[in-house]
Formats: C-alpha cells, sequence, structure tokens
C-alpha cells in the first residue's frame, strides 16, 4: 500500500527538471544568437543607406555643374567622407570618375559623359571593404549628328 501512495504524490522528478532545464536554455540561446545577428544585419543596412546617401550626394554635385561644367573633373578623383556617426566605426572614402562616351559617328564626337561615384568603406575590425555605387549619363547639347 506504501508503494502506491508514492506513485500518487504530485510533481516532477529531478531528472525532469534537469533536462526540461536544458532544454530551455538550448532554445534561449538561438534566440540570443538571432538578435545578435539581427543587430549586425540592421548595422550594415544602415551603413549602406549611409553611404548610399554620400554616393546621391556627390553625384547630385556632379551633374548640378551640368555637361560643360564637368570638365576639370574627367578622370578619376577621390575624396574622404567626414560624417563622424559613420567614419566613426568604419575608414570609408568616395571615388568618383566622370568620363567622356563618344558617338558611333566617331571618337572625335562626343555624345554623352558618364558621371560614376562609388562609395567604399571598410569596418576596422575585418578586412572586407563593402561598396555602394551610383552612376548617370548627361547629354551633350551641342552634339550634332
Amino acid at each position: 500500500m506504501r508503494i502506491l501512495n508514492l506513485r500518487r504524490k504530485k510533481g516532477f522528478t529531478f531528472i525532469e527538471v534537469l533536462v526540461s532545464s536544458v532544454i530551455l536554455m538550448i532554445v534561449l540561446a538561438e534566440m540570443l544568437g538571432g538578435f545578435s545577428g539581427g543587430r549586425l544585419l540592421s548595422r550594415k543596412s544602415r551603413d549602406r543607406l549611409v553611404a548610399m546617401g554620400f554616393a546621391r550626394e556627390k553625384l547630385e554635385q556632379l551633374l548640378a555643374l551640368g555637361y560643360d561644367g564637368l570638365n576639370p573633373w574627367l578622370g578619376e578623383h577621390t575624396d574622404t567622407i567626414s560624417d563622424q556617426d559613420f567614419v566613426r566605426r568604419t575608414g570609408a572614402w568616395r571615388v568618383y570618375r566622370t568620363e567622356n562616351i563618344p558617338a558611333a559617328a566617331g571618337p572625335t564626337k562626343i555624345y554623352y559623359r558618364r558621371v560614376s561615384v562609388v562609395v567604399k568603406w571598410k569596418f576596422l575590425r575585418n578586412d572586407v571593404i563593402y561598396t555602394e555605387a551610383l552612376s548617370s549619363l548627361i547629354y551633350n547639347p551641342n552634339y550634332t549628328p
């Protein structure tokens, strides 16, 4: 009769509590890993957005010069980015290039100028260089076929 009384007691055994604790720790560890991965992804997409803003800013400056105003800017140029919030964790710079695109009629007639801006940045912790690029064409208003 004593054996039956022991089986009727309600509660969990030590093994059941131990197994459920281990399962709970595994689930929590996976969840915390997902949160840290989400933070890294969020930071990378924020940096991409900021870099795209810097590329757009420089592209708009160059496009505002117009076709003839780009003459001194032909070729490749580099400048550094001075935004403290973006550069604090990274090293960042902009490379912009303007080049002539000749017409099909001959290389002496210039039909367009291509303006390209590439923003490059590197996290200080690793050697991976990330890039974002924009480009546009400016029509030559003096072009006659």
